[in-house]
């Protein structure tokens, strides 16, 4: 929200706007109970002040909803309510950042492909579960605090935490979860060619879930940066984490315990159109060692740019599987495409050992100075260890938009999403869409 604005410093946005949805399955059910009906009215405001050391913003969110849903017939309220804060402050020598976020949504309008473009959120099991009652409510909380940012010895303080609460739920895979994480952090520089770095971290994770899982992770490593030629870096760290894992059934608690070396090398050249990297890292959870081995070649092109990383995973269990990213960027006379991936093998909150997918493609066309044609293709996966928990959703989307005379834009299109759960039915939906929105920015 902080970003370099051309308008009004500081600066006052007013956005507002209404659309009108019919889905012939929004619950996404194997069989359709129905169709359902929406009106959605948004307003927001947002406001933002910028400095040459500062920057704050503030972005409120609302939606007026009338809708029609099977089994639950016509409903009006205020929903999907949401807050955000930001606030940065830089010195000579030092840097603060503070952000905090407050957001509920209907878990049937919820879209788990919105977490596509947010890479520091994960994605659990159930955020791809189809049940279509109760509220979610997402809170968070980030603090950092950096000092001796040029200096030969820096000092760091990071803090966070999130939160997720359901309300009126009756799925099993909805359940409340709180994640704190402190980290601590000193770098000593000895040139300009090297630095080491020491990190202590504590991971805190507590769920209400069947089994009240209690789960504690302490880190600390040695890390060392070092350049071997003008073109050539190395990035090396060794650490040693420990999880403790609490159970609860009734009155008696159990615990598991895990702990072990994690390290990571990385090798990175500067070419003449990008960057060449290499890097071989180890990890720990409460299920064993994760060895992650990828390649990456960042190169810029005439008209846009590619950033790709390839390699491979090997999970705790012992199976094997590709893991990588991509990042694609490509200016057209008339338009543009884009497209992005990122396949990763990790734990999920239920200590499941996963591989998660997530990719997008789009490309928009120009058709007049002030219609077009936007088309995207959005995926999800979930691939679990654990029997039965496979998921992934698709949705592709096709829409015309018309810029309107003074900032209104009008559009309209259809959209199509599939649904996959292991042990089950496909299930699909489709939907037809039509949306007028404004948005005026002007000094306060």
């Amino acid at each position: 929200m902080a970003d370099a604005q051309d308008g009004p410093n500081p600066s006052l946005t007013l956005t507002f706007g209404s659309s009108f949805n019919i889905d012939d399955n929004k619950d996404l059910d194997p069989v359709s109970a129905g169709t359902t009906t929406s009106f959605d009215n948004r307003i927001g405001l947002a406001y933002l002040t910028e400095t040459a050391t500062s920057a704050l913003g503030i972005d409120l969110n609302g939606v007026l909803r009338f809708s029609d849903e099977p089994g639950t017939g016509r409903t009006t309220g205020f929903e999907d309510p949401s807050l955000r804060l930001s606030y940065s402050r830089s010195g000579a020598n030092s840097q603060f950042s503070l952000g905090a976020s407050h957001r509920e949504s209907d878990v049937s309008f919820f879209d788990p492909l919105s977490l596509i473009d947010t890479p520091d959120v994960p994605v659990d099991t159930g955020d791809l579960s189809t049940s279509g009652t109760g509220t979610r409510a997402d809170r968070s909380l980030d603090l950092r605090l950096e000092n001796g940012i040029e200096g030969p010895l820096g000092l760091s303080l990071g803090l966070s935490r999130r939160t997720r609460d359901f309300s009126n739920t009756t799925d099993p895979d909805y359940f409340d979860t709180t994640t704190t994480s402190l980290t601590l952090g000193a770098t000593l520089r000895f040139s300009t060619r090297t630095s080491t770095s020491l990190t202590l971290s504590r991971n805190e994770y507590d769920a209400e879930d069947p089994l009240q899982t209690f789960r504690r992770t302490d880190r600390i490593s040695l890390g060392l940066t070092h350049a071997l030629a003008p073109d050539l870096s190395l990035t090396a760290t060794l650490g040693q984490s420990r999880v403790d894992v609490d159970e609860t059934v009734g009155l008696v608690t159990t615990r598991r315990s895990n702990d072990g070396l994690t390290a990571n090398l990385g090798l990175t050249r500067e070419l003449v159109n990008g960057s060449l990297g290499l890097s071989l890292g180890q990890s720990l959870s409460i299920n064993g060692t994760r060895t992650d081995l990828t390649v990456s070649r960042a190169l810029e092109l005439p008209t846009g740019a590619l950033d790709v990383t390839l390699g491979a995973t090997r999970s705790p269990g012992g199976s094997s599987t590709w893991i990588g990213s991509l990042g694609y960027n490509h200016d057209l006379p008339r338009g543009s495409i884009n497209a992005s991936l990122n396949r990763s093998g990790g734990t999920t909150s239920a200590d499941e050992d996963v591989t998660t997918t997530r990719a997008r493609l789009g490309w928009s066309h120009a058709l007049t100075p002030a219609t077009g044609i936007d088309v995207s293709i959005d995926y999800l996966s979930v691939d679990s260890e654990v029997v039965g928990n496979d998921r992934s959703r698709t949705r592709m989307r096709l829409a015309y938009t018309w810029d309107l005379a003074q900032d209104w834009q009008f559009s309209g299109g259809y959209t199509r999403v599939n649904s996959r759960r292991e042990g089950t039915s496909p299930a699909e939906s489709n939907a037809l869409f039509l949306s007028l929105q404004r948005s005026l920015t002007f000094a306060p």
